[in-house]
């Protein structure tokens, strides 16, 4: 992208602002994950931004940061929301529906297509001792989560009612993304 996502303007407010503040209004506490050396825009307050634990060890290192951050100073926490700061069109509705469908399982994940989405998707908060286990043999990549826990697979199809897009799943990774979303949602939001 060649700019820091999480400080990407969608409507003058930054990506990353703009999901703590959707999401601070169905889920406490709400956290940020950020790299040792990123400069974070302005967040809502009450959200506690939380340098990763290992450097430059990707996604699934700030996941366990976050989860470790979460047992730690809310341990009455027993799911979580994991978003991305790529994926500015956060549906507080589908949030929703992610977390009642959580029954017992370790992680509730969005299906789209053959692709399993691990961001926008529901945790328990006990499955860091599972991904600890999974990051300890050197496994980086998050979608390795899905076969390391129990989880329940919802297909985006069945989302469509609650974001007929499907734009929670939508993901800015390049500057030709950018300036399409920019376009379709200027004033829009």
């Amino acid at each position: 992208m060649e700019r820091d996502k999480a400080s990407l303007l969608l409507n003058s407010e930054p990506f990353l602002t703009r999901i703590c503040r959707i999401i601070d209004s169905v889920a406490s506490p709400v956290i940020a994950v950020s790299s040792n050396k990123q400069q974070l825009p302005y967040l809502p307050d009450g959200v506690s931004v939380v340098p990763d634990l290992w450097k430059d060890e990707g996604p699934l290192a700030g996941m366990l940061t976050g989860l470790e951050f979460i047992a730690d100073h809310s341990p009455g926490s027993e799911l979580v929301w994991l978003g991305s700061c790529d994926a500015p069109l956060v549906n507080i509705q589908v949030v929703t529906r992610l977390s009642q469908t959580s029954g017992a399982w370790d992680a509730v994940m969005v299906q789209s297509g053959a692709q399993l989405q691990p961001f926008s998707g529901i945790y328990r908060t006990c499955v860091r001792h599972k991904l600890q286990a999974l990051f300890d043999t050197g496994e980086r990549r998050l979608h390795a989560i899905a076969n390391s826990m129990n989880v329940f697979r919802i297909e985006a199809e069945s989302l469509r009612s609650l974001d007929p897009e499907l734009d929670f799943l939508r993901n800015i990774n390049t500057p030709e993304d950018y300036k399409a979303l920019c376009k379709e949602y200027s004033g829009n939001l």
